[in-house]
């Protein structure tokens, strides 16, 4: 038991050899006195065990404050859930908007983000979200405060008037996140409380990377194999840190058109004359998408995590991804939390009592 006793202030415990002493004077006194007195004079009330007995009260007393000031405190080790840090990645290009899966894929990716959030997270996991399209963007950073990722979700939109929109750079994208836990880390080992955590990384994306297309010339292609290079060297850091990034694939093998309409102002010519007016014209852009599994099972096969087709009921996507959170759960380190009772009451209360009595034996 005292193995589970902490103290706040242990310089006082030493003055407990001055009680110890006195106890012990106390009982050579006593012993010396039975043998040299009658009974008679011995156990009346005035006599020295009448006295000895309240000496021996306020010898305890004095050891009880004593105790009481050195603050003593039981600890009691709670074990907790395996806690996680999971980065959400949500593919936000345009492709993105495509409707050929129910909810189309931006909004399905929101909907499961969302029911993973409040039904899979637990509330010792931190979590934290990115967008991304050719460029990259922190929607939330690692916290425990859930909610703040669903608020931020629920104004999360694709906007196709973006430059960066319009195309999908899963190499730039993963490279970033990597170089985002890689501080995060750092910042954490900082900490005194510092502990490791598991690290998972949940890709939503329709894999319809421009950079990774096949080449349609030789210089196209030497660029297409130096961003496979560059794209392969990302993962194997993933690997090499034991972070696993588990992909979900977003959209069908078929594919479908996705429409952008616009207007754009042009101005209004008489013959060749230009006659400083201007109209809005109506334009529309149009570009074809389709999901591509391969780029997506890549990253899931070299990273050591799994791969997903977002073409299913909700269900077997929820079931998925508490599969993979309680399989990484398990790798992870239990974190502990030190709960402390302050005991010092129940010694004072000790004290009080003692000292009543001893005013009653007195």
């Amino acid at each position: 038991m005292l193995d589970n006793i902490e103290w706040v202030k242990p310089g006082y415990l030493p003055w407990l050899w001055i009680c110890l002493g006195l106890a012990g004077w106390w009982m050579v006194q006593l012993i010396s006195k039975v043998r040299s007195r009658p009974a008679k004079t011995l156990y009346s009330r005035f006599s020295f065990w009448g006295q000895s007995k309240v000496l021996a009260l306020f010898i305890i007393i004095s050891a009880g404050l004593i105790v009481a000031l050195a603050r003593p405190q039981k600890v009691v080790d709670l074990p907790q859930d395996k806690s996680l840090d999971i980065l959400i990645m949500a593919d936000s290009s345009f492709s993105m908007l495509a409707d050929d899966i129910w909810g189309a894929r931006f909004g399905r990716v929101k909907k499961e983000i969302r029911r993973l959030v409040t039904a899979e997270i637990k509330s010792a996991d931190r979590v934290a979200m990115m967008r991304f399209d050719k460029g990259v963007g922190m929607v939330s950073f690692f916290s425990h405060d859930h909610g703040n990722i669903l608020f931020r979700l629920n104004n999360l939109d694709i906007d196709p008037e973006g430059a960066d929109a319009w195309d999908t750079n899963l190499s730039f994208a993963l490279s970033y996140a990597f170089a985002f836990l890689k501080n995060q880390v750092s910042f954490d080992m900082d900490s005194p409380a510092y502990k490791k955590r598991q690290v998972v990384v949940i890709l939503f994306s329709d894999g319809d990377d421009n950079f990774l297309k096949p080449a349609k010339d030789e210089e196209a292609k030497k660029e297409r194999d130096l961003k496979i290079a560059e794209f392969d060297g990302i993962l194997r850091n993933f690997r090499q840190e034991a972070w696993p990034v588990y992909t979900i694939g977003v959209g069908t093998l078929e594919g479908t058109s996705v429409k952008h309409v616009y207007k754009e102002k042009t101005s209004v010519d008489f013959g060749d004359h230009p006659t400083g007016l201007s109209k809005e014209v109506e334009k529309v852009d149009k570009i074809f998408t389709k999901l591509q599994e391969e780029n997506l099972k890549s990253i899931s096969v070299v990273t050591g995590a799994r791969y997903f087709g977002l073409r299913t009921s909700s269900a077997e996507v929820s079931t998925f991804l508490h599969t993979i959170l309680e399989d990484e759960r398990q790798k992870g380190v239990s974190v502990i939390t030190r709960e402390k009772q302050e005991l010092y009451w129940y010694v004072l209360a000790a004290c009080a009592i003692l000292f009543l009595l001893s005013i009653l034996l007195f």
